[in-house]
């Protein structure tokens, strides 16, 4: 047994204070176009529309499943499940409104709720409706009869993927005379591949696939009755390749059949009894055919064609996606609704979310009155603060505040779109990956590279001026295959340094270059060592104050050397045989690395197995050898792999520490850490950021703000991109008590080892941090972040008796109580 004694103390003298914030007044809102999976109309002509993950319709926070007005903007009326953690595959609504749902869902614990669900017409559960309860089948497939009853498409995925077909009433009842039928894949994962079903009328029920089973009879479309008789009169058969499945089917008002088989580029169609009416080769990449209008199919993907019911069709050139367009919904008026994986649709931006108009006897177009648009968080890979203090901000984003920003833009002090950057930068696809700034105020930028030259538009190293404009591609001193350039560094005469670093070759050369270009773009031919005979890849470089560089990465091997993660080059290229980084670990991956004259921190990953891995975090002197007083421990202790990926040196000497782990040292941290230059734990860094925020940069101001770019959403409301104050330590007297707020720390009377601590009144903070240090040493044991008015509990079975400091810290007071742990005799 153990007890608690406590003895509470104030300190009076200066107390140290943490108090890096988040700016409130900058909170830019950074997003990049999303992916819809489907989209059905209402009988109302809203629409319905399940994206990728929970994210934004324009610039306005949505859920999975989200409901559009006429114009595209969202309907705040319509509110999916809270208790939903996951979209839906598919959705249908049924003649009396109501909206059936299906897919594998969970809820927030991550426990099964159902495969078919039933929604009323404002997003609530349906509590009349039968839902089906089958955990391992995910309903990827919904057709509704004329009658109102379901028909359904599952899948198992198992040692082979297992299809199951039902049928139930418009309730969710199982219909009494039909029997589920189950389609096994062969080992080959080729036959008995179930693509779609659909109705054609109450006893007419449509299965496609490929090689498709049932009895003794092998197709790759079946007709069934409503109990699950076999047409034996219907077998249509659309053209496809070898080992190649029907992608997908449509079926029109009066039962002509559309499928898309093959590579993609087949296209077939059958009346309603499974004659042949035509067949096209339509060239295409990722295309999907959809129901267009009474009489015709519209395939839709990287072009696009309107195939009619007569056999006949046309080419779209004004409607061609830049990706796969996954649903379709016609609505009144000859408009026809689309979602999908694309940002452009006849060359116009659309975020995975566009309107069409036409069909039947015109051609369709793009209906521009339609604004809606699918978004998720914006990756922001880089960010460089100008002298007048505008950013320059690169990374994968279509949108800021709510207009168009695409990869590369300039902000404001205040976090608004500068109008005087070039807006037409860079093209859709070709994101930006390192800005860095040469002396004459031109703009040095890396991105991805595009087989052929746009005018105007970034492709893979370009030099701009300091507005974005006069753009030049720089040519590449090697004859290996680059599709980017996400490495970049300047040195003090604004010589550029650019590397790849994925695995590519072409006549005998390495594309997974490293080079130097002069100050105007040409190639630097006083660089000994143009590129890196790499086994694996290389992750990035980084330039010191003394113009030498250090390149780290997985087993790489340059200038004829033995395979090592991490080399040190002298500024002429050459390697500096000095600097001898001796790891025993082969599968590593280097991901960060920070850098001053005296030491090097190294971080990253080890693989221990395709399940396992180990973070590792190495401080090495100027020879390159680990300093063995440096050792901390990093873990992760749930699923997820733990390791390092961004380490930057802070003005006031300490670390940040970015990745995914949750124990430093056996301490309890989130993600992100401040350590000092021992490697000795300081605190958690903006713990009030969630558990899931990736830093992938830093920019610094001066010593007193940075910004930290990303994937996160932030508190203030910024998308990735915060600016942070304060971030110096600072020492202070405690202000008057009129402010401090006295707290109770007590034991809890039914759990030995359990502290609670409730604070005396109703802090101004949301939050405050607390820290569990050992009051002889001073070692932090513990440390967090609380809400300020809740009952906080303290698990101290971790801590060997002794006695123990608990510090509490508000934005404007602090408070400090001591306490021992001791055994019962």
């Amino acid at each position: 047994m153990h007890k608690l004694s406590l003895v509470l103390l104030f300190f009076l003298s200066a107390i140290v204070v943490f108090a890096q914030v988040i700016d409130p007044d900058f909170a830019p809102k950074i997003l990049r176009a999303s992916n819809g999976y489907t989209i059905t109309v209402q009988p109302d002509d809203k629409l319905l529309v399940v994206s990728q993950t929970r994210g934004y319709i324009n610039d306005k926070p949505a859920d999975f499943l989200s409901r559009l007005l006429e114009n595209g903007s969202l309907d705040s009326t319509f509110q999916y499940p809270k208790q939903l953690n996951n979209s839906p595959f598919v959705v249908k609504i049924q003649k009396d409104g109501k909206i059936l749902i299906g897919g594998n869902f969970k809820d927030l614990s991550g426990q099964y709720v159902g495969s078919l669900l039933r929604l009323l017409p404002n997003g609530s559960l349906d509590p009349t409706f039968n839902v089906l309860k089958n955990e391992p089948f995910t309903i990827n497939g919904i057709a509704i009869l004329p009658n109102q009853k379901i028909l359904l498409l599952g899948n198992e995925f198992q040692n082979t993927t297992l299809y199951q077909v039902q049928l139930l009433s418009k309730d969710g009842i199982p219909a009494p005379n039909f029997k589920s039928i189950e389609f096994k894949q062969d080992a080959n994962g080729s036959a008995n591949s179930v693509t779609a079903v659909g109705v054609q009328s109450n006893n007419e029920l449509i299965i496609a696939g490929t090689d498709l089973n049932i009895g003794t009879l092998t197709q790759s479309v079946f007709r069934l009755d409503s109990i699950g008789k076999v047409d034996l009169n219907f077998n249509p058969r659309p053209k496809s390749v070898s080992n190649f499945t029907i992608q997908n089917m449509a079926i029109l008002p009066d039962g002509t059949l559309g499928f898309l088989a093959g590579d993609g580029n087949n296209v077939s169609v059958f009346d309603r009894d499974g004659k042949a009416v035509a067949t096209f080769y339509l060239f295409n990449e990722q295309a999907f055919l959809h129901r267009a209008s009474s009489n015709s199919f519209l395939v839709l993907g990287q072009r696009g064609y309107e195939v009619f019911a007569n056999g006949t069709y046309r080419d779209l050139p004004t409607i061609t996606a830049n990706g796969f367009v996954l649903g379709a919904a016609e609505q009144s008026g000859n408009r026809l609704a689309i979602t999908g994986g694309f940002t452009t649709i006849g060359n116009n931006f659309r975020a995975g979310l566009a309107r069409l108009n036409g069909g039947n006897t015109t051609p369709f177009s793009i209906d521009f009155n339609f604004s809606g648009g699918l978004y998720s968080e914006g990756i922001v890979r880089d960010i460089f603060v100008q002298k007048d203090g505008k950013l320059i901000v690169g990374g994968f984003f279509h949108q800021i505040n709510g207009k168009q920003a695409t990869h590369i833009t300039r902000l404001l002090p205040s976090g608004e779109i500068d109008p005087s950057f070039n807006p037409f930068m860079a093209s859709f696809g070709r994101s930006v990956y390192k800005i860095r700034q040469q002396s004459n105020g031109n703009l040095v930028i890396g991105s991805d590279r595009a087989p052929s030259l746009f005018g105007g538009e970034l492709n893979g190293l370009s030099l701009t001026n300091q507005d974005g404009y006069q753009i030049s591609t720089l040519s590449f001193p090697y004859q290996g295959s680059v599709t980017s350039v996400p490495y970049l560094a300047l040195d003090k005469l604004d010589k550029i340094y650019a590397g790849e670093g994925l695995a590519y070759s072409s006549n005998g050369k390495s594309g997974q270059e490293f080079f130097r270009l002069n100050a105007n773009g040409t190639p630097d031919a006083n660089l000994n060592q143009l590129y890196i005979n790499s086994l694996f890849r290389f992750n990035g470089f980084e330039l010191g104050a003394d113009q030498k560089m250090l390149l780290f990465g997985q087993e790489m091997r340059y200038d004829n050397s033995d395979t090592t993660c991490l080399v040190k080059l002298l500024p002429s290229g050459a390697r500096d045989q000095n600097f001898q980084f001796n790891f025993n670990k082969k599968a590593i991956a280097l991901t960060a690395i920070s850098l001053d004259t005296s030491f090097a921190l190294v971080g990253g990953l080890i693989r221990n197995s395709f399940t396992s891995t180990t973070a590792f975090l190495l401080k090495l002197n100027q020879a390159g050898q680990s300093v063995t007083q440096f050792t901390p421990t990093i873990t992760h202790t749930e699923n997820n792999f733990p390791g390092i990926s961004s380490l930057f040196n802070l003005p006031n000497g300490h670390i940040l520490v970015s990745g995914v782990f949750n124990r430093y040292n056996n301490l309890p941290v989130r993600n992100n850490i401040l350590i000092d230059k021992n490697g000795q734990f300081v605190r958690n860094f903006l713990p009030e950021m969630p558990n899931n925020s990736v830093y992938s940069t830093l920019a610094n101001i001066d010593d007193k703000q940075i910004y930290l770019a990303g994937i996160f959403s932030a508190p203030n409301g910024a998308i990735g991109l915060i600016k942070v104050t304060d971030i110096n330590t600072s020492t202070h007297s405690p202000k008057p008590s009129s402010l401090t707020k006295k707290g109770k720390i007590f034991p809890n009377p039914s759990t030995s080892e359990t502290l609670y601590l409730e604070l005396a009144t109703k802090s101004r903070d949301a939050h405050f941090d607390y820290q569990i240090c050992e009051l002889a040493s001073g070692k932090i044991m513990q440390s967090g972040r609380l809400p300020a008015s809740s009952l906080a509990t303290f698990n101290l079975k971790g801590l060997v008796d002794g006695a123990y400091l608990l510090r509490l810290m508000g934005q404007d007071w602090e408070e400090s109580h001591v306490f021992t742990k001791t055994a019962l005799p």
